[in-house]
């Protein structure tokens, strides 16, 4: 059997696969359980149950199988037809961002001599009326806003577009969370890892003793 064979036989029988399941469902959430003689066929009711659930699992395991191995083959096929063109890619944008910062520092050197020789331009403009007597023009030119030097217009290039992607990294833990405490840093900052509290609490159980932390407990069913 192809694998298409095997997903489409799965697939094309839905009514045989759920039939009775939502009258399963509709009896265990109409059934009460008010003392041991109901508690006892609750567990007689959830053996077909189980049943059920195992046989659909089997009836669905070759076909999944199937599936997640040509997933798998393809997948692999196109990451290593993609990998030279992902490589170019990330060649190229890097080489352009290298011209980018180098085209930015050539500009931001070229404003601040532009600036500066309009500042002295400035100062001996103001120096001069003062030695000629014009202090009031002078003391004009001293206190004017100095406007601000334009930067030049980056071309642009079509299809290409610029973001400027800012990111932040911990580099003192301690620090970090003083500012947490302290209120200066946003709690969402810090994520709780809802996995290892877990398992702390599975090994420990009430000897878990951590400041913040509650632990509790719950019974599960167990079926087979």
């Amino acid at each position: 059997m192809t694998l298409e064979t095997q997903a489409l036989a799965l697939v094309n029988k839905p009514e045989e696969i759920q039939a009775g399941a939502a009258e399963i469902q509709v009896r265990a959430e109409q059934f009460e359980i008010l003392d041991q003689e109901d508690y006892e066929l609750a567990a007689e009711n959830l053996r077909p149950v189980k049943t059920r659930q195992k046989a659909i699992q089997a009836e669905s395991k070759d076909p999944k199988s199937a599936a997640n191995k040509a997933h798998k083959s393809i997948s692999a096929l196109e990451k290593k037809c993609l990998a030279p063109a992902l490589a170019a890619e990330v060649t190229y944008k890097g080489k352009m961002a290298d011209w980018n910062r180098e085209q930015r520092r050539i500009e931001a050197e070229r404003v601040a001599e532009e600036s500066r020789v309009a500042e002295e331009q400035r100062l001996a403009e103001a120096e001069a009326l003062a030695e000629a007597g014009h202090e009031e023009a002078a003391d004009r030119i001293l206190e004017a806003p100095v406007p601000a030097m334009r930067t030049a217009p980056k071309p642009k290039t079509a299809g290409i577009s610029e973001t400027e992607v800012w990111s932040a990294e911990v580099v003192n833990y301690d620090q970090f969370l003083g500012g947490i405490i302290e209120g200066v840093t946003p709690r969402g900052a810090v994520s709780i890892d809802q996995g290892l509290l877990n398992r702390q609490a599975s090994a420990l159980q009430n000897a878990l003793n951590y400041p913040g932390v509650k632990v509790s407990s719950k019974m599960r069913i167990n079926a087979r």
